[in-house]
């Protein structure tokens, strides 16, 4: 059963800038998110 109508390739949109979830039950963080943390914040300070 589908929740909404929106074809797919609209659900996906913006994927990498979601708030990270647990992925794999606890096991992996979201990869991405401290990565881009990290250089944010090092252009931020200089």
């Amino acid at each position: 059963m589908r929740r909404s109508e929106e074809p797919i390739g609209m659900r996906l949109l913006n994927r990498n800038a979601r708030r990270p979830k647990k992925a794999n039950h606890g096991k992996r963080p979201c990869s991405h998110h401290r990565r881009r943390l990290k250089r944010l914040s090092r252009r931020s300070s200089s």
